[in-house]
């Protein structure tokens, strides 16, 4: 298989992330609705940009706490050209720093090259990225209370 060469310890981890992530994004088509933007028969989709805006003064640093570790640790993201990685930038709203930082982890994951200066996907900073992020995603359910629609137990 592909994956073969990962550890399978890492390969649960990195696993748990990509699955609590799409929990994440169904919880997010399913509680954050924008009328004007949602036609019947379209594809449902995760609305990130209307999570933040109607909650970005009320999800902070403080009530996410893995938000500030994730976005510290400055995950990077993958753009054309020569830079090949860059830095995310503080927005200045900590809400969308830590949607930003978790987007990237969550993309470098799953559309990256797997890779950083630094070795491989499962290289020990990749793996605190996609446990941080995995953190940052509970305490996001648990904030917003959504533990009955993001487990998959009902």
């Amino acid at each position: 298989m592909i994956a073969d060469h990962i550890p399978e310890k890492e390969k649960i981890v990195m696993f748990e992330f990509m699955y609590a992530y799409a929990r994440l994004e169904y919880c997010l088509k399913l509680k954050i609705k924008d009328q004007t933007r949602q036609t019947e028969g379209k594809n449902a989709r995760a609305d990130w940009g209307k999570f933040i805006s109607d909650n970005k003064k009320i999800i902070t640093y403080k009530d996410i706490p893995a938000g500030k570790e994730l976005f510290d640790l400055k995950p990077k993201k993958q753009v054309f050209g020569n830079a090949g990685w860059v830095d995310i930038n503080d927005t200045k709203n900590e809400l969308n720093n830590i949607v930003t930082a978790l987007k990237a982890v969550r993309n470098n994951l799953f559309h990256g090259g797997k890779e950083l200066e630094h070795g491989f996907d499962y290289s020990p900073r990749n793996m605190k990225l996609i446990s941080t992020s995995l953190n940052v995603i509970h305490q996001i359910i648990k904030f917003l209370k959504w533990e009955e629609d993001f487990l998959p137990i009902h």
